[in-house]
């Protein structure tokens, strides 16, 4: 879809532009990937009205014949096998490194086994590995199921609004916090620098103007000092700056992983891969379930992904 919106945009298309009643102007944007998947998925051009997630024969004509219809719905069908089984077959475990056995604690490590030339993928509990499984309630799960449900349970919360809404208010309270840190380093730095302009006004009164011996190595090195603190102040101020202009607000954010959802079957592997890594800090597995823990700033670090990209996900070549 990246690249029908390319060349959408090469040819100077651009999306459908109108007045809305407050007289702004609306649309009329580059295409992105969430908006050829809304064009494509809009059962209003098949002269069809949606509800409550069922299509229903509406009241306007077609635009579109129901043939074509269907064979891009197959294309759609196809492209989301085929990437299933690429994930299966050319991505690496998923959930590696971040994969925990609830029963003891341990790591869950990728394995595989091959029945009449089938190839099957788990994660195996460390300890059930080593010890034998009948010291592990847990023992192992298969790779496509634990990595499914990692993938609806974050698809979820794409679209659960109070989830956002709480995601939100956990990032403001650590930028806070880090905020606060940087604060504190910076304040130290300035008293560093404050400290190291007065050794190097001693020493060059000191030197009377002469640069040897011991006190022109200490003037030396109270000069590279002097320029790595004034580089770790810049960094610090440069965050601090960043922080207060970057971080969005609780409307962008929903907005913004709004469009994700619709898009996750035709994101590749390797796109959904790194979603999940910027996302997810663990998944803990026990015999009645599964839970998830989240890293802190994620959502509002895809969200801002999004919000930068005119709300396109990373452009993959194909």
């Amino acid at each position: 879809m990246g690249l029908v919106a390319r060349e959408l945009n090469r040819e100077g298309h651009r999306t459908k532009a109108w007045t809305a009643r407050s007289g702004s102007k609306r649309g009329g944007a580059l295409w992105n990937k969430a908006y050829v998947h809304w064009t494509l998925t809009n059962h209003r051009y098949l002269g069809e009205v949606v509800h409550q997630g069922q299509a229903y024969r509406g009241e306007h004509e077609a635009i579109i014949d129901r043939r074509i219809w269907d064979r891009v719905h197959t294309i759609l069908g196809e492209n989301r096998r085929y990437r299933a089984t690429q994930t299966r077959k050319k991505t690496a475990a998923i959930l590696k490194g971040i994969l925990r056995c609830g029963a003891c604690g341990t790591p869950m490590a990728p394995a595989y086994t091959t029945r009449r030339g089938k190839r099957y993928q788990y994660y195996v509990c460390h300890a059930a590995s080593k010890n034998g499984h009948d010291t592990c309630p847990v023992k192992s799960v298969p790779a496509g199921q634990i990595e499914g449900a990692v993938f609806e349970y974050l698809r979820s919360l794409f679209a659960d609004p109070e989830m956002v809404a709480r995601t939100f208010r956990a990032t403001r309270v650590k930028a806070e916090e880090e905020r606060k840190g940087l604060e504190k380093k910076r304040d130290v730095l300035q008293r560093r620098l404050a400290d190291l302009r007065k050794a190097i006004g001693r020493l060059v009164r000191a030197e009377d103007g002469k640069a040897e011996g011991a006190l022109s190595e200490e003037l030396h090195r109270l000069n590279e000092e002097h320029a790595e603190a004034e580089g770790q102040l810049r960094k610090a101020e440069e965050v601090l700056c960043r922080q207060q202009e970057d971080l969005p607000t609780e409307q962008n954010v929903a907005a913004a992983l709004k469009t994700i959802d619709p898009l996750w079957d035709e994101l590749f592997p390797a796109e959904q891969e790194r979603i999940v890594r910027l996302l997810v800090e663990s998944v803990t597995v026990r015999p009645d379930g599964i839970s998830v823990r989240l890293r802190p700033g994620g959502l509002m670090a895809l969200a801002a992904e999004v919000q930068d990209a005119d709300a396109e996900l990373v452009e993959v070549t194909v």
